[in-house]
């Protein structure tokens, strides 16, 4: 190498600061190699600092989505853990669909969100062992909204906002609270949509018994094109129905 003022070649200690030891620049130059390596310690403590930050954010996030579950199931003694096991669930599926790994993590957080709205619907509704009268239906049929109102005042769950919205929306457009259809419907709602009626049908009820996985996998197939999205549950059951088994298996000993 040679030096960029005088042409002479640099001996070995002299390549770092790329000027001959004899040039008149040599002290201008080391001066300047010297800040750099000052700023890249400044940028690399900055970096760390950040890192640290970014763990700290992702902590509370965890803690503050933890506190709206515990409230959700506080409330409703039949669904305790089903957000939890939704949004083991909408990971499962997410996979199955090849979602990268930050976008999974989106749709877990945003499917442990998706029933916050309940925190607003009275107790005895959400625990009512029989049928819902229309005015009971009416105030259920709220919570989604209910949820975004609560969730759009926190920018770290933006994300999460169509899920809870639009969950139960039917492919068909007879859903609520907007009566989206088809692919109106957004495509995380539409997933989340499927892991909560799979979980809904999996959990025994006052009014009924869990359904057995052959009567959920018959309920899901015949209801794709009509509650469910066909394109998403074809791929779920694309190769063998046994794909599903795995994801209930999971959901069951989350």
């Amino acid at each position: 190498m040679q030096c960029p003022v005088c042409g002479h070649i640099l001996n070995d200690e002299e390549i770092h600061i790329k000027f001959c030891s004899g040039c008149e620049h040599k002290q201008y130059t080391t001066k300047v190699y010297e800040e750099n390596k000052e700023l890249m310690q400044e940028i690399k403590e900055l970096d760390s600092a950040n890192t640290t930050l970014t763990r700290a954010l992702f902590h509370n996030n965890e803690q503050l989505i933890n506190a709206f579950i515990a409230q959700i199931d506080a409330q409703d003694k039949y669904t305790g853990q089903h957000s939890r096991r939704v949004a083991i669930l909408s990971v499962q599926i997410g996979k199955i669909l090849n979602f990268k790994h930050n976008i999974l993590l989106h749709l877990e957080k945003s499917a442990h969100l998706h029933d916050i709205g309940k925190a607003y619907v009275n107790e005895t509704i959400l625990n009512k062992s029989g049928k819902l009268t229309d005015e009971e239906m009416h105030v259920m049929k709220k919570h989604p909204v209910k949820g975004v109102d609560l969730i759009r005042r926190i920018d770290l769950f933006a994300y999460a906002l169509d899920v809870i919205h639009y969950h139960h929306e039917r492919w068909d457009g007879k859903g609520y609270p907007e009566g989206l259809k088809e692919t109106g419907i957004p495509y995380w709602a539409r997933i989340v949509a499927i892991a909560d009626a799979t979980d809904a049908m999996m959990i025994e009820r006052p009014y009924r018994q869990a359904l057995h996985r052959d009567q959920i996998i018959h309920e899901l197939k015949n209801n794709a094109g009509i509650q469910f999205d066909p394109m998403i549950i074809a791929e779920i059951f694309k190769s063998e129905k046994e794909v599903f088994f795995k994801i209930m298996e999971r959901s069951e000993n989350g």
